[in-house]
């Protein structure tokens, strides 16, 4: 990204924290970036244009730092704690009060519609791919409830932060926030109501939420492996590309079996392979 639409982004980011969102104008943002307003209009064709780039920006950053929690050998309880406190350490840096603020007032039209809910998704992906690892198979008829309640429970304190200024300490919060879901899921479990939810319902598909599973087990196989770190890294550059391919409308084939390919050329990460096989059914063909 370009050094001047960088400071464009961030120094919008300050004024929307301290103004909201409204009340700042572009002369402002093109003031406190250090650029002209002509030069705003080179980037941003409007302000809800620079919205989208702001949420895009961020949730980039955001999504690299879920992926290294994916590939860390942390137990599925601390990667779930590691992936609350992420968030959470996002509002005290002002970004998650931009993130709630033009969620919840700004109109953004279809396309910034559109990529919320892309990344709803993505923190979808990420949750249910750790209930997942702690839970089993058995957690799969409650995935979408589960994740509703974790959502309620961060997006309550994330509120409160922002609304109260209030000063929790991060990683307590995280601590205090996933052990209570556990005790909510653990009773779930218990009682075996029928589920309220089903992941169509959040337009996410039975296939994804395994598919997310198995490349979090490809990218574990791949910590695992005993080669040098450059080959290391070009592997995990592949499971990322192949996530990447899969979540589009329509994957491009050649891509996917060729990624692939890539894959099996490790012996190793052959059952994991064929289990992304079965799972991508028609997917490719």
């Amino acid at each position: 990204m370009e050094e001047k639409k960088r400071r464009i982004i961030e120094s919008s980011v300050a004024l929307f924290a301290e103004k909201g969102y409204h009340k700042t104008s572009i002369q402002a943002i093109a003031e406190r970036s250090g650029v002209s307003k002509g030069a705003f209009y080179l980037y941003f064709s409007s302000k809800q244009a620079l919205t989208s780039e702001i949420v895009q920006y961020y949730a980039e950053q955001m999504l690299d730092e879920v992926t290294r929690i994916n590939q860390s050998n942390q137990d599925p309880e601390s990667k779930l704690i590691e992936q609350t406190a992420l968030f959470l350490q996002a509002v005290s840096d002002h970004k998650g009060h931009v993130f709630m603020t033009l969620r919840d007032h700004t109109n953004g039209g279809e396309g910034f519609k559109h990529l919320i809910k892309d990344l709803h998704n993505h923190s979808f992906q990420a949750i249910t791919s750790r209930l997942f690892e702690m839970y089993g198979d058995q957690i799969r008829p409650y995935l979408a409830d589960c994740f509703v309640l974790y959502d309620g429970i961060l997006q309550g304190y994330l509120k409160t932060i922002i609304l109260y200024e209030a000063d929790i300490d991060v990683g307590d919060l995280s601590h205090y926030i996933v052990h209570r879901f556990q005790s909510m899921i653990d009773a779930l479990l218990k009682e075996l109501p029928a589920p309220i939810l089903s992941p169509d319902q959040l337009e996410l598909t039975e296939q994804s939420v395994s598919c997310v599973n198995v490349f979090d087990e490809l990218s574990e196989a791949i910590s695992t492996l005993e080669i040098d770190e450059e080959k290391q890294v070009e592997l995990y550059e592949i499971v990322e590309l192949l996530k990447c391919e899969l979540s589009k409308d329509k994957p491009n084939q050649v891509m996917i079996r060729s990624l692939i390919q890539s894959l099996e050329s490790i012996g190793s990460l052959q059952d994991k392979i064929e289990k992304l096989n079965r799972y991508l059914g028609g997917t490719i063909k």
